[in-house]
């Protein structure tokens, strides 16, 4: 079983300023809703040691012409311009 890095968090909510260590390396990130045993979408990620970023998950799970499709947006602040990528889910 993978190792939980948050849970718990509510729509708007973020885990601590103070940010998560994570090792470098492949790391799934799970999305759900509140109470579910299992992610309906999953993320794979591949933090560098030494990166700062943090994750925001944007988008609709039932995407439209109106609606752009669920992904996750990763803004790197490691130098003092931020970038951001977007990361589509696992299939």
């Amino acid at each position: 079983m993978a190792a939980i890095i948050a849970e718990g968090l509510a729509f708007s909510d973020s885990t601590s300023s103070d940010g998560l260590a994570l090792q470098p390396g492949v790391v799934t990130a799970g999305i759900g809703p509140a109470g579910a045993t299992s992610p309906i979408v999953s993320f794979d990620l591949t933090p560098k040691g030494g990166q700062r970023a943090f994750a925001i998950a944007a988008g609709s799970l039932q995407p439209s012409k109106d609606h752009a499709a669920f992904r996750l947006l990763v803004v790197d602040t490691s130098s003092p311009t931020w970038s951001a990528a977007q990361v589509q889910p696992n299939p």
